[in-house]
């Protein structure tokens, strides 16, 4: 039997978590930006869901290449992009025909305050549902170079998203926002003010 947990590098929990959302949603195409070893891809596809996932670096063999895989979950389906995320190109590779959505978008790129903001800005609007992943220790730390918690904490304080997370460790953790009409433009701009404000 192939274990979805080995190569993921996810806290199983976590990864039960992000699991558990995308069945609840029946999601069918799912974004992952960020491959790395490609286990969460591998994880989620296992559940029948058409993965895209994009990395700057190509580290397969990945799961899904792998004939154990393959054996196990026949029908999964996922395909690599080797592109930087950051920029326009690495976008437009991943986006859907007809400003389709998908129906999840795991951020689990570059987590600087700058890179971090142009894989939200240009991957968000790509979703109806968006997890991002680093979000642990939000509470305790902000304003260092980690958007990931600064967004997760920004999010939390304002109070009118509709959210969830799995973070119970001090590393690692997901937080999912199911977005509502608006709240893709609302979040982009309140991490574009807290941007502007560290540049003074």
């Amino acid at each position: 039997m192939y274990d979805i947990y080995y190569a993921a590098m996810q806290d199983k929990e976590q990864l039960d978590g992000l699991l558990r959302v995308a069945r609840d949603i029946n999601a069918k195409k799912i974004l992952e930006i960020g491959t790395m070893a490609g286990g969460t891809a591998a994880a989620l596809a296992s559940q029948g869901a058409e993965v895209t996932t994009m990395d700057i670096t190509d580290y397969s063999p990945y799961p899904w290449e792998k004939e154990e895989y393959k054996k196990a979950f026949p029908n999964a389906k996922v395909r690599f992009i080797k592109a930087d995320s950051r920029t326009f190109v690495g976008a437009q590779n991943v986006r859907l025909p007809n400003n389709e959505k998908y129906d999840l978008v795991f951020i689990d790129g570059e987590h600087t305050d700058l890179s971090g903001y142009m894989d939200w800005k240009q991957y968000a609007e790509m979703g109806k549902v968006i997890a991002q992943h680093d979000i642990a220790l939000y509470d305790k730390r902000f304003e260092d170079d980690w958007l990931p918690r600064n967004l997760w904490k920004m999010i939390k304080d304002d109070g009118s998203f509709t959210t969830e997370e799995f973070n119970k460790l001090d590393y690692a953790g997901i937080g999912v926002i199911y977005l509502k009409d608006g709240d893709y433009q609302k979040i982009t701009k309140m991490i574009e003010a807290y941007l502007f404000k560290k540049l003074k």
